[in-house]
């Protein structure tokens, strides 16, 4: 005797999900682009991906080459694939095995931490500079769809 359960994945169902996060996908350029035009900036800039969060470290106001902390980390993660396919298709003695476990490490380590430091950052200078407290630099962190929709529509202005 066979037994058979339709679990429900309807195409209605995923429709309506597809149609949440579209929803959630067009908010959260709205809010983007009114958070640029209220810095002065295009609103162009906030529709491209990577573009866009170069654009956010300008608008919190630091130095340039404290966004290569963002970006580089990006590269190293493409670093460390090619450095892992090297290694691991060599055969090398076993104390070469150590310096590749280090180094491994240290490219894991950069590429999580350095990205997670410039986010916090880009989070309380840019809270700072629409005259925020800085405890709307957490909220912003963690419920960043949320707050950034605070921070477009409110009447807080740009302090550049």
């Amino acid at each position: 005797m066979e037994y058979y359960y339709d679990y429900g994945t309807s195409s209605s169902g995923w429709a309506f999900w597809w149609i949440v996060w579209l929803a959630l996908f067009i908010r959260s350029i709205v809010c983007m682009w009114k958070v640029f035009k209220k810095a002065g900036r295009k609103w162009r800039e906030s529709l491209i991906p990577i573009r866009n969060i170069w654009v956010l470290f300008k608008i919190s106001g630091h130095k340039k080459w404290f966004r290569w902390l963002f970006i580089v980390p990006l590269t190293w993660i493409i670093v460390s694939i090619i450095f892992r396919l090297i290694w691991t298709t060599w055969t090398w003695g076993q104390s070469l095995i150590v310096i590749k476990n280090a180094i491994n490490w240290i490219l894991g380590i950069c590429a999580t931490i350095l990205p997670l430091i410039a986010v916090i950052l880009l989070c309380l200078w840019l809270s700072k500079k629409f005259g925020k407290h800085w405890a709307f630099c957490l909220w912003l962190l963690f419920l960043s769809p949320i707050f950034y929709g605070i921070l477009a529509f409110d009447d807080s202005k740009y302090n550049s």
